[in-house]
């Protein structure tokens, strides 16, 4: 997992461990990062997608 993370834009990974691993709320993460919570919620999304992504490549083993 922490490899698919590495693969993602650091701002969604952030994200996606604040809310899913470290259970912040969407308007939590974003005064922290001091983005609207419109950019949390497309952070999320974006990141889910890319890190999905990166995951089932890491494990058809290829590269990023």
């Amino acid at each position: 997992m922490r490899s698919a993370l590495d693969a993602i834009p650091f701002d969604q990974a952030t994200t996606l461990l604040l809310h899913y691993h470290a259970g912040f709320r969407r308007g939590e993460i974003a005064r922290m990062h001091g983005v609207s919570e419109e950019t949390v919620k497309s952070r999320l999304a974006r990141g889910r997608r890319n890190f999905m992504a990166a995951y089932r490549r890491l494990e058809r083993g290829l590269a990023r």
